[in-house]
């Protein structure tokens, strides 16, 4: 149930809902909604979907942080999240991101894996290298180089927490406004020159691929690139660079 001192601030929140059936919902999740409950965080996806589509069970089947939009596939019933978690362990849910990052891509297509371990500090929940730690597998393309900046593509082979954005950052192409693994100095420098409001990191969740049970057919959902991408790219790509 929500909290009186939390309504108003529900009242406000616009989510698209792309697909829903009986069993599963995909949304495109705006980039400053947490989708749970947690220290110093007022508003949540699960708590806003319960009250506004009146659900009495609703389940995160995979995660996106809260500064990240796109898609998000949710299941309302705990049989269903078996089944298809059970397809994301055996990699049969395709997924994939569109990212601004620093820098021109020096390769078309590339397939990076990295070990990494989960830093369990509070205050600073940053993943590190560790040749023990977590296999991750991610696949970089690029779409398209400006000046200073690519437009690119990922596609997770493995879905591991932060993976993307450690991955561009052990590239070398850090993600702009990634405050956790990006390039400050880099990201300060656009700010002040063109007074970006939105400081978002600027990566979405734009596509995701499954053989859907239920219908016995695949499933492909694509969301168009968001206005933020669109306001970076002709005003600031367009203009000298930076």
């Amino acid at each position: 149930m929500l909290k009186v001192q939390n309504f108003n601030l529900y009242k406000k929140i616009r989510i698209k809902k792309i697909f829903e059936d009986k069993y599963i919902i995909i949304i495109n999740k705006p980039n400053y909604l947490s989708v749970h409950s947690g220290y110093k965080i007022k508003l949540n996806l699960i708590e806003f979907l319960k009250k506004k589509y009146n659900l009495k069970l609703i389940n995160l089947i995979h995660r996106i942080d809260k500064d990240i939009s796109g898609i998000l596939l949710l299941s309302k019933s705990k049989k269903i999240l078996k089944i298809i978690n059970k397809k994301f362990k055996n990699k049969k849910i395709k997924k994939n991101y569109l990212s601004i990052v620093h820098g021109n891509l020096n390769f078309i297509n590339k397939k990076i894996k990295l070990f990494f371990k989960k830093n369990n500090n509070f205050i600073n929940k940053k993943n590190y290298i560790n040749r023990n730690g977590k296999k991750t597998y991610s696949i970089i393309s690029l779409i398209k180089i400006y000046k200073n900046f690519s437009l690119i593509n990922i596609k997770l082979i493995t879905g591991k927490m932060h993976q993307i954005r450690m991955h561009l950052n052990f590239l070398g192409f850090p993600i702009i406004f990634d405050k956790k693994y990006g390039n400050k100095k880099l990201d300060k420098k656009i700010y002040n020159k063109y007074k970006i409001k939105n400081k978002k990191i600027y990566l979405s969740s734009n596509n995701i691929n499954f053989f859907y049970i239920f219908y016995k057919k695949i499933i492909n959902i694509n969301i168009n690139i968001c206005n933020k991408y669109f306001f970076f790219i002709n005003n600031l790509f367009f203009r000298n660079g930076v």
